[in-house]
């Protein structure tokens, strides 16, 4: 996940999305530093993928035999070229996962005790620059913003705190989107995840067919919001929240949800209060977020 703790909004993004991130983020500082005049690399030399902005695009990058062999730097009779920096830091994010497996205990118990209101993570910053050592660092998050949280540790996702990574995701077709939906708003800690992502998620996780789906429960994902649609004021709420699975059997049955290309924004819906009553374990008024002692099923 990349977090930013300036827009106070996230990206839930692929291991190989987020290794590009980094690696493009390393040349663009070594292209300015004040070793820069012995740096060879051009980005115009990197192939690009035959289909940009795609979530799979970035395996092309990385795996493209071109890029893999582009200089970076001379070293004695040979030179570091693209492929020796791309194993660095997919050896630096292997450590980090390592390590959170083992903060986080076995089955996750420690993680169970730790605040939701705490997210946790390390300093992009700190990786493409390849500071050593460098240290995990947290921030505080507002009760709007702890829904997904519970989701993010149960996938063991790696959140990496940075500021200005700009629209990871923005609509490929604005005809239908308003000022507010056109790219994921700011200040309201919200989470975007592609769906081809949540997909490969729940393939490890749960069942993508289930009804109602664990995952999301407001059922208008891809409509246009109501300031288009029926040229009204105000906007539609497009925000998917997060339940437990107590709720899983008191949710009223809709139509199957169709997953189809595009995103999904987790965070606090207004619109949305569940009935708590009849749940064996009722919930503090705060957003809701999956039990990791559920499993996550999804």
């Amino acid at each position: 996940m990349l977090w930013d703790e300036e827009d106070k909004r996230g990206w839930l993004i692929n291991g190989t999305s987020a290794l590009l991130h980094l690696l493009r983020a390393s040349l663009k500082r070594d292209s300015i530093d004040k070793f820069n005049s012995e740096f060879l690399f051009r980005p115009e030399q990197m192939q690009e993928p035959s289909m940009p902005h795609e979530p799979d695009s970035a395996i092309e990058v990385l795996l493209n035999p071109i890029n893999k062999k582009l200089k970076i730097y001379p070293e004695r009779e040979d030179f570091i070229r693209l492929e020796d920096r791309v194993e660095h830091f997919y050896g630096i994010l292997e450590k980090i996962i390592d390590h959170q497996v083992n903060a986080a205990g076995q089955h996750g118990v420690k993680l169970k005790l730790s605040p939701r209101k705490y997210l946790e993570g390390w300093d992009f910053n700190d990786l493409a620059a390849d500071r050593d050592p460098f240290y995990p660092c947290m921030t505080t998050l507002p009760t709007v913003g702890k829904g997904w949280v519970d989701f993010t540790r149960s996938i063991h996702a790696i959140t990496l705190f940075g500021r200005g990574f700009g629209e990871i995701m923005q609509p490929a077709d604005t005809t239908n989107s308003c000022d507010r939906w056109a790219k994921l708003p700011t200040d309201g800690y919200y989470l975007a995840a592609s769906i081809s992502d949540l997909k490969e998620i729940m393939d490890v996780h749960g069942n993508q067919n289930v009804n109602p789906m664990n995952l999301t429960i407001p059922d208008r994902l891809f409509e246009p919001c109501q300031c288009v649609r029926k040229k009204c004021r105000g906007h539609s709420d497009f925000a998917q929240v997060l339940l437990p699975s107590i709720f899983r059997n008191i949710l009223p049955k809709k139509n199957p949800i169709l997953l189809q290309r595009g995103a999904v924004i987790f965070g606090n819906n207004a619109n949305f209060k569940p009935d708590r009553r009849g749940t064996k374990n009722p919930v503090k008024e705060e957003p809701l977020s999956p039990s990791l002692e559920s499993g996550i099923q999804f």
